[in-house]
């Protein structure tokens, strides 16, 4: 603290100044007076940074000498002003690194060094509890050798051969409608049955579903798998969590019934990412990796099971841009990802933006109509529902082919009617709306047509590729396209 007392030696010529002064002082405020202690208050520390005390000259004092001068003595003064302030800001800093607990040898430390230092406002210093001195760490062995990293390697467990992985967490990446819930629970299916899809092995192993989107929706979808692939939907070991549950506060539950139930799951699936999230912003980085290390932590569940969370991308993602919503926090805690791209009714997924594990080629999916007896409104009138049917490789080259060949049959439909709307162009060629639609849309990615009103005319890439299609043989086993008489035509 700053004292009340300042010992200060004058030269004899200080003192008769100094004794003018006071003299002149006495006599109430005569301009010398005034001038001095203008300029003493002038160099000394404000009230609110130390305590008040009396002016040092009008103190009862016993005779002292004085060798220095004024000037000096003020110089002083501010030095000492200046090195307790920085004290008190090191005293204070200290103080505040506590952050409310300290040991009894800490803050006897910070009494021994800085006790008598004056800090400005130190009542409002939040108070520290005294905690015990920390015990001395147990020894660890956090550093191993080679030998002892190595020797507990576990050799991947696949519940979809070369794909799918036990203990891992994994999401599937579609636009919506792109066909997420039909592959998914195709693969439950497979799983639940230990069937392959198509030359890939499944194992086979219990299945828990968390339908968190539309649970009418997958009922309906269930009932058309089954009755698909032949299944009892009262035996198949595939169980449901029927709607959307707080999954962080039902982590006990779900094990308590897993375990009460006998239940070992070879595979998890969340339909969907979206429903079941509980933070209040999916593009946050910090919820939506926790998030994920939630979906994670169901990896523990007894029997280990793989773990596939159906998500959403990002607004106007590309085909080739389907990775998981979630400002890449997502995308970093999984283990990998699949995107599942739809060209008409053919879905197929495959490994993209990460992926722990072999590569491997494009499982598809054909999207196909069933009806199951069970699946009527309330007039008894049926209603239809889509399922994922897996399709060959061979199956996918033929049918490669023939979009190919139909192509080229509307690009010549094209050239010989143009600006003729779809519907008569799908009667000449004897295709759906639909299907005519989609065909279009390839062919205007590839530039090779247009649109104009209400249909379409080819583009000077589309005249150079029929041209190169006449000089080849455009591959198209049927006689020529004879020419259309469309309503009103001549």
């Amino acid at each position: 603290m700053l004292t009340n007392e300042i010992e200060i030696v004058l030269s004899p010529a200080g003192e008769a100044a100094l004794t003018r002064m006071m003299a002149a002082k006495r006599e109430n405020g005569s301009p010398s007076a005034r001038h001095f202690a203008k300029r003493k208050r002038a160099h000394r520390p404000t009230p609110t940074e130390r305590p008040h005390r009396p002016d040092w000259w009008d103190a009862p004092s016993k005779p002292i000498k004085f060798t220095k001068s004024l000037k000096h003595v003020r110089a002083e003064i501010d030095a000492a002003v200046v090195t307790q302030r920085a004290l008190a800001d090191t005293a204070k800093a200290q103080w505040l690194a506590f952050n409310g607990q300290a040991t009894q040898e800490q803050v006897d430390a910070w009494n021994s060094k800085y006790g008598k230092i004056y800090i400005p406002n130190f009542a409002e210093l939040q108070p520290v509890t005294i905690v015990p001195f920390p015990k001395q760490p147990a020894p660890t062995n956090l550093i191993q050798s080679s030998g002892q990293f190595v020797r507990d390697f576990v050799p991947p467990d696949y519940v979809v051969d070369r794909i799918f992985q036990r203990r891992f967490c994994y999401s599937m990446t579609a636009k919506t409608g792109g066909g997420k819930t039909a592959a998914a629970m195709r693969l439950a299916a497979h799983v639940a049955t230990g069937r392959s899809i198509g030359s890939i092995e499944v194992e086979r192993g219990t299945v828990i579903y968390a339908a968190g989107e539309n649970p009418t929706d997958v009922q309906a979808r269930w009932l058309g798998v089954t009755q698909e692939m032949g299944i009892d939907p009262d035996t198949v070991d595939v169980h449901f969590i029927n709607g959307v549950v707080k999954i962080s506060e039902n982590v006990a539950n779900i094990e308590a019934e897993v375990a009460a139930k006998n239940l070992k799951p070879t595979l998890v699936i969340v339909d969907t990412v979206a429903a079941y999230f509980e933070g209040d912003d999916d593009n946050d980085n910090v919820q939506m990796g926790n998030y994920a290390r939630l979906l994670r932590s169901m990896t523990n569940l007894p029997g280990g099971p793989c773990v596939l969370a159906l998500a959403h991308p990002t607004k106007r993602a590309a085909d080739d841009d389907l990775i998981p919503k979630g400002g890449g926090a997502f995308l970093n805690e999984v283990d990998g990802n699949v995107a599942l791209r739809r060209n008409g009714q053919v879905i197929a997924f495959e490994a993209l933006g990460k992926f722990r594990g072999p590569s491997f080629e494009p499982v598809h999916f054909e999207l196909v109509t069933v009806q199951h007896p069970k699946l009527r409104d309330t007039k008894g009138r049926a209603i239809p529902t889509v399922v994922a049917r897996p399709v060959s490789d061979i199956a996918i080259v033929e049918r490669e082919r023939a979009n190919e060949r139909d192509e080229d049959a509307l690009l010549k439909a094209i050239d010989q009617h143009p600006r003729k709307s779809r519907r008569d162009v799908g009667k000449l060629l004897g295709m759906s709306d639909s299907r005519v639609y989609r065909l279009a849309q390839k062919l205007e990615q590839q530039k090779l047509i247009r649109t104009e009103r209400s249909g379409w005319t080819l583009t000077g890439a589309g005249e150079r590729e029929l041209n190169a299609m006449d000089s080849r043989g455009s591959g198209l086993n049927q006689p020529p396209l004879p020419l259309a008489r469309f309503p009103g035509a001549n």
